[in-house]
C-alpha cells in the first residue's frame, strides 16, 4: 500500500506559505524559482525540468547558457534546499505538506508532514483553487510581520517603525564577469536574509524596490522608504574562472551619507567552495552589522542615550538590554530592566522584548547582582510568554535556555540552546553565552569553539565571556593560562574578575597578588561570604569547579 501524496490545492496552499514566509521574501529569484520547478511537476512537465530550462525561463540567462561552465543554477539550486530546510525547521503549526527539492535533481517532492494527512482543508479554499496561477506579491522583506489579532496592529506598527530600516544595495560586479555577478547577486540576497533574523532591524532588498533600475541611486532609494542605513559592496578578480577574488562590502549612513564601516575579504573561489565562502561572508558582515555588539546597535545607543525609560520607544528600549550585555554594571541592569518593563507595557504582545527581560532577571540571578525575591522565577515565566507569543524568537528560545541551565535541567537546556542557535547563527551574544554555557556543563571542545567562532565573527564581545576558558584551564591545573583568560576579564563593579584572579593566584602560591584580588571582591561584593557559593553553582554548573576555586580563594587569603 503506498502513502497518500498531497492533493495539488494542498501543494499549492503550501508553495504560497513558503513564498510569504520571511526567508523568501527577500530573495526573489529563488521564489521564482520554487514557482516554477513546482508549477511545472504540477503541469506533468516534471522531467523537462533541467538546468539549461531553469537558467532561460527563469533567470534569463540566454539561449547560449552552459551549465559546464557557469555554476550558478546549481548554487542557486543549493540555496534553495537551504532556505526550504530552514523554513520547515521554524515551520508553523499551518504546515501540511513538505516540499523538498533532492539533491542532484531539479524536480521537486511533496509528501505530508506528520499528522498531517487526515487534516482536510477548508472547503471554502479548496473551492477557489480552479486554475489560479502559483505566484505571490512582492513583500518588502521584515517590514511586516504577522501579529495575530488585530487588537494588536496599533502596537505592533509603532515598534516596527521606530526600527532602524536597512537598505541592501547591488553589489558591483567590476569587470563584468558573468559567474561573479552572479555569485554577488547571492551574496547580497543572503546578507539581507541573515539580517533579517535580527529582529531589531527592519531590511529591504533593492530589488524588490518599485521602479529601481540595475544601478539604482542608493541614497534617493534609502530616502523612499526612510532607510537609515545601507549595505553594499563590490568585487573582482584577478585570476581565472572565479581564483583570485577581492570583495569590499560596507556599511553607510544615510543621514550624512558617509561610510561608517568597511572590510575586505579575499580568497578563491571554485564551483564547490561558493556556499562556504558565500556563508563565511554573510555571517561574518551580519555580525559586524546587525548584532548586540554590532555597528548599527553601537551607533544608535550612543545617539539616544540618556533618555528616561517612559520616553523611550520599543526598539530603544532594545538597545538598553544590548547596552546592559556588554557590561553587566548593576546601574545598567536597572537601566535594561526599567526600560524593558515599559516596552512590555507599550507592547505586551511583542515575544522579544519580553524574551530580553528574562535574559536580564536570569543573568542577575547567575552573576549574583544582589538578587532579589521571585527573580528567576519571573525569568522563566517571561521566558514561557515569549515562546507563546512566538515560536521563532530566538531570544525565545535563548532564555528558555538560560533558565534550564540555572535549573540544571541539562536536556532541555541543550534542546532549547541549539533551537536558539539555528535560528540565528550570526548573533554572537547568543552563540557566545550559548558556547561559554556549553563548556560549563561539560563539552568543552564544543563550547569553546562556539566561542572562538563569536570571536571570530565580531571581535566586540564583552570580556565576561572569559569565563568559560578560564574554568576550563582551572579544572585541569593549568592556572598560568587561567589567570591569563581572568586578567582580560575587566568589566567594572564586577566581580567576577578579581575572583577569578584570586583562585589563579591562590593556586599559584601569589599570595600578595591574590590578597590584592580578595580585597577588590570583597569591596564589589561584601556579602560574598552568604552568596558566593551559590553564585558561582548558578554560574559554573559543576560542583567540582566550585570546589577548586574556592580552593583558590581560600589559597589566596579569603
Amino acid at each position: 500500500m503506498t502513502d497518500l501524496q498531497p492533493t495539488r490545492f494542498e501543494i499549492v496552499r503550501q508553495l504560497e506559505l513558503i513564498l510569504n514566509s520571511p526567508d523568501f521574501l527577500g530573495s526573489g529569484r529563488l521564489r521564482s524559482f520554487l514557482s516554477y520547478v513546482v508549477e511545472e511537476t504540477l503541469a506533468g512537465r516534471g522531467h523537462l525540468i533541467k538546468a539549461y530550462r531553469v537558467a532561460v525561463d527563469v533567470f534569463e540567462l540566454g539561449e547560449d547558457f552552459d551549465s559546464s561552465l557557469n555554476p550558478s543554477i546549481r548554487v542557486a539550486a543549493g540555496r534553495l534546499r537551504n532556505k526550504l530546510e530552514h523554513y520547515y525547521f521554524t515551520s508553523s503549526n499551518d504546515d501540511r505538506v513538505k516540499i523538498t527539492l533532492p539533491k542532484g535533481s531539479y524536480i521537486p517532492r511533496f509528501s505530508y508532514l506528520p499528522d498531517t494527512r487526515n487534516k482536510v482543508a477548508p472547503a471554502a479554499e479548496a473551492g477557489a483553487v480552479g486554475g489560479t496561477k502559483l505566484s505571490a506579491p512582492l513583500v518588502v522583506e521584515s517590514m511586516f510581520r504577522s501579529e495575530g489579532a488585530a487588537s494588536r496592529n496599533v502596537s505592533a506598527q509603532s515598534r516596527m517603525e521606530s526600527r532602524p530600516t536597512v537598505l541592501i544595495a547591488p553589489f558591483k560586479s567590476i569587470g563584468g564577469h558573468q559567474a561573479l555577478g552572479e555569485f554577488l547577486l547571492g551574496l547580497s540576497e543572503e546578507i539581507g536574509i541573515a539580517l533579517t533574523r535580527f529582529d531589531e532591524l527592519s531590511v529591504v532588498l533593492t530589488s524588490v524596490l518599485p521602479g529601481i533600475g540595475d544601478e539604482p541611486d542608493i541614497w534617493k532609494a534609502a530616502r523612499s522608504i526612510n532607510a537609515r542605513f545601507i549595505v553594499g559592496g563590490s568585487a573582482q578578480i584577478g585570476g581565472a574562472g572565479l581564483s583570485d577574488l577581492r570583495l569590499r562590502v560596507y556599511l553607510l549612513d544615510s543621514s550624512n551619507q558617509s561610510q561608517v564601516w568597511a572590510e575586505r575579504y579575499e580568497g578563491c573561489l571554485s564551483n564547490e567552495s561558493l556556499f562556504e565562502i558565500q556563508d563565511a561572508i554573510t555571517q561574518q558582515v551580519a555580525a559586524r552589522i546587525g548584532d548586540s555588539f554590532g555597528l548599527i546597535n553601537r551607533m544608535l545607543l550612543m545617539e539616544r542615550a540618556g533618555k528616561s525609560p517612559a520616553e523611550l520607544e520599543v526598539y530603544e528600549a532594545m538597545l538598553y538590554y544590548h547596552h546592559w550585555v556588554v557590561s553587566l554594571t548593576p546601574e545598567r541592569f536597572v537601566a535594561a530592566k526599567n526600560a524593558l518593563e515599559q516596552a512590555i507595557e507599550l507592547d505586551p504582545h511583542y515575544a522579544t522584548t519580553k524574551a530580553m527581560l528574562s535574559d536580564v532577571y536570569a543573568s542577575h540571578c547567575q552573576w549574583g547582582m544582589h538578587i532579589f525575591e521571585g527573580a528567576q522565577e519571573r525569568s522563566l515565566i517571561l521566558a514561557d510568554q515569549a515562546l507563546e507569543l512566538d515560536g521563532n524568537c530566538q531570544y525565545a528560545h535563548w532564555a528558555k535556555a538560560y533558565n534550564c541551565y540555572l535549573r540544571r535541567e541539562e536536556n532541555q537546556f541543550l534542546d532549547s540552546v541549539y533551537r536558539a542557535i539555528k535560528l540565528n547563527d550570526s548573533n554572537t551574544n547568543i552563540v557566545a553565552t550559548a558556547g561559554k554555557k556549553l563548556a560549563m556543563i561539560g563539552k568543552t571542545e564544543e563550547g569553546l569553539n562556539m566561542l572562538s567562532r563569536a570571536l571570530r565573527l565580531n571581535p566586540h564581545i564583552p570580556s565576561w565571556y572569559r569565563s568559560a576558558p578560564f574554568v576550563v584551564h582551572f579544572i585541569h591545573q593549568e592556572y598560568e593560562q587561567a589567570l591569563m583568560e581572568a586578567r582580560h576579564i575587566t568589566t567594572p563593579q564586577f566581580m567576577w574578575g578579581p575572583l577569578m584572579r584570586a583562585a589563579a593566584h591562590g593556586m599559584l602560591g601569589q599570595k600578595e597578588e591574590g590578597r590584592a584580588e580578595i580585597e577588590k571582591l570583597m569591596e564589589i561584593e561584601p556579602d560574598f561570604h552568604k552568596i558566593g557559593e551559590k553564585a558561582m553553582l548558578l554560574l559554573f554548573f559543576q560542583p567540582k569547579s566550585v570546589e577548586k576555586i574556592m580552593a583558590g580563594l581560600y589559597k589566596a587569603g579569603l
